[in-house]
């Protein structure tokens, strides 16, 4: 809400100078896409409006993003306004700027850097099978 916006960066002042502002759950903030446009959600707001108060930004999220570019742009523009700016479509520039500031690990990659794996293994489902129940006419128990 604003005024909790508000009475924050009162408070902060240039407090966050040299500091480093953590965001988790960063894709919380980026623009939302309920149409071709991204628009500013009052939480992307809020953040676009913390943000240049901390020379330090990290953002932290294990969602991927929605899919949709702008949105996508829009926070890395809060994230580093210098490198990034929001738009439709990223150039070949521009993804380079995105590899060097974005560390994406996968489970499987964990895991294979890992003595004792830290995440299971996915398989495909499988149907479960009633343990001694008997189907009709004696027949082996049922799929569930």
């Amino acid at each position: 809400k604003d005024e909790y916006r508000d009475a924050l960066l009162s408070h902060l002042k240039d407090r966050g100078r040299k500091g480093l502002l953590i965001l988790d759950e960063a894709h919380v903030a980026a623009p939302a896409s309920a149409s071709r446009y991204a628009t500013d959600t009052e939480i992307t707001r809020t953040v676009r409006d913390l943000a240049p108060h901390f020379d330090h930004r990290l953002f932290l999220s294990a969602t991927p993003h929605n899919g949709h570019t702008r949105c996508f742009t829009g926070l890395l523009e809060i994230l580093d306004p210098v490198r990034f700016s929001q738009t439709d479509e990223l150039k070949p520039a521009e993804r380079e700027r995105v590899q060097q500031i974005v560390l994406r690990r996968l489970k499987r990659e964990i895991n294979a850097r890992s003595d004792v794996p830290r995440f299971c293994t996915r398989r495909p489902p499988q149907a479960l099978r009633s343990p001694g129940a008997v189907g009709g006419a004696g027949r082996p128990g049922r799929d569930f």
